[in-house]
Order: structure tokens, then sequence, then C-alpha cells
């Protein structure tokens, strides 16, 4: 990742130590070729005068990157009024239950 950054004109004093968050994103097409993109952020730990900025660096990854052909898979997000729904009915069942005891 330091070379590409290093490529691409960023010093190494500028990429941070505390790389943590790694995510694919959509696919685009970049000269005819469909790229992945990879997602790269890091960790301040709140503290950014003395840790820096949060930064977010994005990658274009091809499947020769990867080694392996790679199908982007969408996982679909619960809804919200769902979830509060199965919350609501299993705070219910939990109140029941303790009025039972």
């Amino acid at each position: 990742m330091v070379s590409v950054l290093n490529a691409n004109s960023i010093s190494s004093d500028q990429i941070p130590s505390k790389i943590e968050g790694l995510a694919f994103g959509d696919d685009v097409t970049i000269s005819g070729e469909i790229k992945h993109t990879l997602f790269v952020s890091n960790d301040n730990d709140f503290v950014p005068g003395v840790a820096g900025d949060n930064k977010f660096f994005v990658f274009a990854v091809s499947d020769a990157n990867l080694g392996t052909p790679f199908e982007q898979q969408h996982i679909p997000e619960p809804q919200t009024l769902s979830l509060m729904l199965l919350g609501l009915c299993f705070a219910g069942y939990i109140k029941r239950k303790k009025s039972a005891s």
C-alpha cells in the first residue's frame, strides 16, 4: 500500500500508521476495464493532535490484483422499522415472562 501511495505523490510521512478500515465499494470502469474500489481508512483514536487526521484512501483493484475472480455481493440492510418492531416484540416477551414469574 505504501509503495502505491508513494507512486501517487503521497509521501510516507502522510500515510497513517493505524490502518484499520477496509471495505469494497462499487465497481467502476476505468479505461474500459472493470475495477473494484477498495476503501482504506485509519483510526486516530480521537486524538488528531497526536495521531493526525483521519484519512481515507480509495484504490482501484482488478481481478488480477486479487488473484481470483471477484464478484461483488450486495448484502441487504434490514429495514429500520422491521428491527424496531422486532425489538418491541422481544421487549414485550421479556416483560410478560418476568410478570409470570
